[in-house]
């Protein structure tokens, strides 16, 4: 189920404004994600649509041997600034999360947060991430739920974007358990927690 020209085009409009300056307002959704999956020093740690780079810090700053990578080349270099300018050997790749590069059970850890999510082909994601953790690795994504203020605020701004092509699942299924579990339960033990961060 390819979506290449939509992911072009998230390519270019994550690229377009400096995300990072809205970090604050979802830092307690980071803190939470980096907390839960404690992170311990050298452990392989990747950060899978890092953007510009706030869950790397958190998990390098813990000493975790950390790789960031993301759509976006524009997210990437900034995230390799950010990195730099406070002292942290992170890793940055700029790549597609239904493929990743990087070899089966290189990771101890990985992440998401809100990343993921806005990857169209849900099944390729959930495949590639069971199939770079260890065995005995830990996972760990955050996204909103469907009908919260998030969804709905994209809900409004797609109606000045073109189209979405047919097929395209609903990105807020993420935030259920049911599709979650449908996607990677047979992979990991999961456990579901509640936050609050819009």
């Amino acid at each position: 189920m390819p979506f290449e020209e939509l992911k072009e085009r998230q390519r270019v409009a994550w690229g377009a404004a400096p995300f990072e300056k809205i970090e604050d307002s979802i830092a307690v959704m980071h803190d939470d994600l980096v907390r839960r999956l404690d992170p311990k020093p050298g452990e392989k740690w990747l950060d899978v649509g890092c953007g510009a780079g706030a869950v790397a810090m958190r998990a390098a700053r813990a000493g975790a041997n950390v790789t960031g990578l993301d759509l976006s080349e524009v997210m990437i270099e900034t995230a390799r600034r950010r990195a730099e300018e406070k002292g942290l050997a992170i890793s940055y790749d700029v790549g597609d999360a239904e493929q990743l590069p990087y070899a089966d059970a290189s990771f101890d850890v990985v992440s998401s947060s809100v990343g993921v999510f806005l990857a169209p082909d849900h099944e390729a994601v959930a495949r590639q991430l069971a199939r770079v953790v260890k065995h005995g690795g830990r996972l760990g994504t955050t996204c909103w739920r469907p009908g919260g203020p998030i969804a709905k605020s994209m809900k409004l701004s797609a109606r000045f974007q073109p189209p979405p092509p047919d097929g395209l699942p609903n990105p807020f299924d993420w935030g259920t358990e049911e599709h979650v579990r449908s996607l990677l339960g047979d992979s990991f033990e999961l456990e579901f927690h509640d936050g609050d961060a819009a």
